[in-house]
This record gives C-alpha cells, sequence and structure tokens, in this order.
C-alpha cells in the first residue's frame, strides 16, 4: 500500500499522516496520546480519527456529513451557517480523533507540516470576478474570523486573526473557537514532523523539535501570542488547547 501511496505522489506531511493512521488501533491511540498529553486521552476502543490510513484516505471537513461520527447534525449545521452563505470547500484537517477532555467527549484537530514552506502567510484572495455565490461566502468567511479574534482576544489578549493574511492559520483557530463554543472540547495539534527528507525539493524540512517550535512561533508571532500555547483557554461554554509538538515517522523515499 506505501509504494501505491508513493507512486500517487503523496509524501510530506500528508504521507504521514496516513502511516501513522495505517497502524494498528492501539498504536495510534498511543502516538496520539503522547502528542496531546495533559490535555486529552484517546482510548483505541472508544475513539476514532480520520482519516484511516492508506486505503481511506479521505481527510476531515468537520461541518460535512461524512464527519457526523465527530459533530452532531446541529453543530455542523451552525458550523456551516457560521463560515459559508452557500455552499463550497471549507476547512480540511490533516487528521481528527474524538477523545476525552476534562472528562468530557471532545476532539483533536490536527494541522501537520514536514518542512518550512506548508505554512503561507497569505490569506484567502478573492478573484474580482469571482461570482455573487463566492463574493458572500468570501464576506461571510472575514465576519467568522473576525468574530473569533473577538472571542479569543476575551480570553488572552493579543490576537490577531484575520481572513486576509496567515489565512490558513486564523481559520485553524477560529474553528477551534467556534467548536468549543458549541460545547465540544477541543485541542488544536500543530505537529511537525521531522526528518522529512523526501521534501528537500520544496523547502527546509525540521530536524529537531527545537527547530520547528522556532519556526512555528515565527511564523505565528503576529497572529497568535505566546502566552495562548499549551494553555487551557475556556471559551464560554468548554476549553479548547493549542499546543505544539512534534514526531518522526519512518518514511522511505
Amino acid at each position: 500500500m506505501k509504494k501505491a501511496v508513493k507512486e500517487q505522489g503523496i509524501r510530506g506531511s500528508k504521507a504521514r499522516c496516513l502511516e501513522l493512521t495505517s497502524r494498528d488501533p492501539n498504536e495510534v491511540a498511543s502516538i496520539l496520546n503522547r502528542l496531546v498529553f495533559p490535555f486529552a486521552e484517546v482510548d483505541p476502543m472508544h475513539d476514532i480519527w480520520m482519516p484511516k490510513g492508506f486505503s481511506h484516505q479521505k481527510e476531515a471537513m468537520l461541518d460535512k456529513d461524512t464527519c457526523a461520527q465527530f459533530l452532531s447534525v446541529d453543530i455542523r449545521r451552525k458550523l456551516r451557517d457560521w463560515w459559508l452563505i452557500y455552499p463550497a470547500k471549507t476547512p480540511t484537517w490533516d487528521l481528527v480523533s474524538t477523545c476525552l477532555i476534562d472528562g468530557k467527549r471532545g476532539l483533536i484537530a490536527v494541522e501537520a507540516k514536514a518542512h518550512d514552506d506548508e505554512a503561507k502567510v497569505e490569506g484567502k484572495g478573492e478573484d474580482e470576478d469571482a461570482s455573487l455565490h463566492s463574493q458572500a461566502n468570501h464576506s461571510r468567511i472575514g465576519s467568522a474570523i473576525a468574530e473569533a479574534n473577538v472571542g479569543l482576544n476575551s480570553i488572552i489578549p493579543g490576537r490577531s486573526l484575520s481572513r486576509d493574511n496567515h489565512y490558513q492559520l486564523c481559520n485553524r483557530f477560529a474553528w477551534t473557537w467556534k467548536i468549543a463554543t458549541f460545547g465540544v472540547p477541543m485541542v488544536l495539534v500543530y505537529l511537525g514532523f521531522l526528518n522529512a527528507s523526501e521534501m528537500v525539493d520544496v523547502g527546509h524540512p525540521f530536524d529537531s523539535i527545537l527547530s520547528w517550535e522556532k519556526y512555528l512561533r515565527d511564523y505565528t508571532k503576529s497572529i497568535v501570542p505566546v502566552s495562548a500555547w499549551g494553555k487551557k483557554l475556556q471559551t464560554s461554554e468548554a476549553p479548547m488547547f493549542a499546543v505544539i509538538t512534534s514526531l518522526e515517522l519512518e518514511w522511505a523515499s
């Protein structure tokens, strides 16, 4: 199966998320537990994740019906209405898992990187010739991120979330916050895969947790205050956490 995935050109962080989730459920849960300790706990007997290895590569868009195992119909509808006016693609997560947070069912949402050119500073651009539907969605997304920025700043000041720069980073924090306000505890994981040597043609792989952490903190410091990482952030309904961690998985290029 690995050979087939390589032939599809899949490598870097996506390949490693597939490699991770292809393992025995006990091993997957053990690795996830190391990544989110002490904020959450994954039980291989009760928790589920997406994707599920090389044979089930689909990634999670948490408002969609394909993610019914993660969020209720009502929450998925509210997320869609908050983010969009018309049907369109929503943020796609590298890995999502159910878990236990503070004794309550919650979610782990992973954004994974394998080299220093994966994270972008660009905003969500809108073509001036875009359809009226696209323009309306663009405006709604801007309002949603602005709402999240206000909410997060009420917990720890210093945020600067915007649709118009660091869009991927901002939508990750915005969605994590919004889902927590619906009463679902959340852990947002920024995961650096180490020594992804096959990616040297497009960027510099991270060779240690220190290089990954320095890169991510430099990348996020204008958007996310340093004090917001690695601590409990209590929204109106449920807590959220944002953590920086790393993992090395073998992936023969």
